[in-house]
């Protein structure tokens, strides 16, 4: 089912009334892709039963999440934030290949720490903010911070979506 067209911009409207605060908004913008990467990368660890078969490295259930974030992220019914955000998911889960290759286990750490690390400082910007996150009241929310932090990009380069 996809959404109705201007859905994405009540969502992100709706997402940044409890994101006003100058250091909550930069936190966010760097907290948000550094949890998308950490979960991206944690998932690639997720083994495959019977991983002799895989046909590749790059065949994963972090490319299954790929995949299945790709398609929800289609609902959003806006391609020029579907394509920024899809195409920094991509990267990210062929960084996390690479580095989950080169480091093993280091790398798993590293991301744990990453993913917790991230987390604190979003509610630490909340904190600051004075207002609670905007996924306790709606975990769809939690979609929209990625697109969100593309949107804000958009803008910064003078991009309409």
């Amino acid at each position: 089912m996809i959404l109705k067209k201007n859905i994405i911009h009540e969502l992100l409207t709706e997402y940044s009334k409890s994101h006003k605060n100058k250091i909550n908004i930069l936190i966010h913008e760097i907290s948000v892709p550094l949890i998308l990467h950490a979960t991206i990368a944690l998932v690639c660890f997720i083994p495959f039963p019977n991983t002799s078969m895989s046909p590749s490295p790059l065949f994963n259930w972090g490319l299954v999440f790929v995949a299945f974030m790709a398609i929800i992220y289609l609902q959003f019914n806006n391609l020029k934030l579907y394509l920024g955000l899809i195409s920094q998911v991509i990267f990210m889960f062929l960084i996390s290949i690479f580095l989950m290759k080169k480091y093993g286990l280091y790398y798993l750490v590293a991301n744990i720490l990453l993913y917790i690390f991230s987390w604190v400082a979003q509610l630490l910007g909340h904190k600051i903010e004075g207002k609670k996150p905007s996924f306790t009241n709606d975990m769809n929310f939690l979609l929209v911070g990625p697109l969100w932090v593309v949107a804000n990009i958009y803008k910064l380069l003078g991009i309409k979506y």
